[in-house]
């Protein structure tokens, strides 16, 4: 109802997916995602098949649509440019599209669960708007919804005594990171207030640090903006609410609260 709802209507108007077909993506993307988890079935395999041919073939009639009648949303925006390729054009506008929102969502349910877990957290936030741009680094680095990503060794390397051969695949372990000892204090502890909560990882690094890094943390930053004026008290109906399964990325599958309007 909040956590989905507005990074898919922004992403939306900024791709080009119209408002109707939008709903269509959640149970798509769950699917998709459920082949990575430990375990994962045949059956669960041959979904995520079907979920990325549906990917595929939605966006491909988006981007013959814009042929046709160009607009100028990101599709329509490098439709024109004529720089990519198909696969170049359905891989980017998949990618920025799904990426988009399943990681805002999953940073704005996780942040909000760790805030109703820790109520003195929550009460310093609700007392002061000028904490939530701190609040939301924090949520980042806490429970961060991307825990883990790959890499591939362009040229033998050398990390902590362990030789990386060229060609060979990194998992590096994002939430891990962000828990490190030797770099923040107290790592376990959710605390808003943290003054290097903000030299997290959980949008990677380096030439491959996320395109959306900027509107992830807007949008929610507006969210506890928007709770916070509009609800003067939140509570947590499920003290262990269920997540989805899976290694890489970190979400809850609902958080349900009651809430007392401001």
């Amino acid at each position: 109802d909040v956590a989905f709802k507005l990074p898919v209507t922004v992403i939306g108007e900024l791709v080009g997916v119209p408002a109707d077909d939008r709903d269509e993506f959640p149970p798509l993307v769950d699917e998709f995602f459920a082949a990575g988890q430990v375990g994962a079935t045949r059956e669960q395999m041959d979904r995520a098949d079907r979920a990325g041919e549906r990917f595929r073939e939605y966006f491909a009639g988006l981007i013959e649509a814009q042929r046709a009648h160009p607009s100028e949303d990101l599709i329509g925006s490098l439709v024109a440019d004529g720089n990519l390729s198909e696969d170049e054009l359905q891989g980017t506008i998949t990618l920025i599209f799904i990426a988009g929102f399943i990681t805002t969502a999953n940073l704005i349910g996780n942040g909000l669960l760790a805030l109703l877990r820790n109520p003195e957290e929550l009460d310093e936030l609700w007392a002061d708007p000028h904490v939530i741009p701190g609040a939301v680094e924090e949520m980042l680095r806490f429970d961060s919804p991307v825990q883990l990503i790959e890499r591939t060794a362009l040229e033998d390397l050398e990390v902590d005594g362990h030789v990386v051969p060229a060609g060979d695949t990194i998992v590096a372990l994002l939430g891990a990171a962000n828990r490190d000892p030797e770099h923040f204090a107290v790592p376990e502890r959710f605390d808003i207030s943290r003054p290097d909560a903000a030299s997290h990882i959980s949008f990677a690094w380096g030439i491959h640090h996320c395109l959306g890094a900027p509107l992830a943390r807007l949008e929610a930053q507006l969210v506890f903006t928007r709770l916070r004026e509009r609800f003067a008290h939140l509570e947590l109906l499920d003290p262990d609410p269920s997540r989805r399964p899976g290694l890489s990325i970190r979400s809850l599958t609902e958080l349900p609260i009651r809430f007392t309007a401001a």
